[in-house]
């Protein structure tokens, strides 16, 4: 039953360093989200004046 216990403990503290440094990381970054929202509205328009060429 310790042992169990232990292992449980540790797969825990684990995931939430894991969750820290994720965290951390998107924070240092900035802005990763951005950029991509932004490449994918360009995207989106390039197909949508492609289909208006089609047209």
């Amino acid at each position: 039953m310790v042992t169990a216990l232990v292992l449980i403990g540790a797969a825990l503290l684990t995931v939430l360093a894991a969750a820290l440094l994720l965290r951390g990381r998107s924070r240092r970054a900035g802005r990763p989200r951005p950029i991509r929202r932004e490449m994918l509205s360009r995207r989106f328009n390039f197909d949508r004046y492609k289909l208006y060429e089609h047209k």
